[in-house]
């Protein structure tokens, strides 16, 4: 699950990062879809994502996509 959840973050920090471009519209519905799939995960697994997010250095992502904070 901890790659799963790495494969996860990565993801996310790569489209919140890209340069505006005329794709900008399809970058948000992806972060917006991959928000909604982790709003779903249990608490564990949003902590797992989490946790991958601040060993990536993004701890802001935690919140901007409405995971649960990490108690660890």
């Amino acid at each position: 699950m901890e790659k799963l959840a790495t494969a996860i973050a990565l993801a996310v920090i790569y489209i919140e990062n890209r340069p505006e471009k005329p794709s900008e519209d399809s970058d948000i519905n992806a972060l917006e879809d991959i928000a909604i799939c982790l709003s779903r995960a249990s608490i564990t697994q949003q902590n797992a994502v989490a946790d991958a997010f601040k060993e990536l250095g993004f701890p802001k992502l935690i919140e901007e996509l409405g995971l649960l904070p990490n108690d660890g």
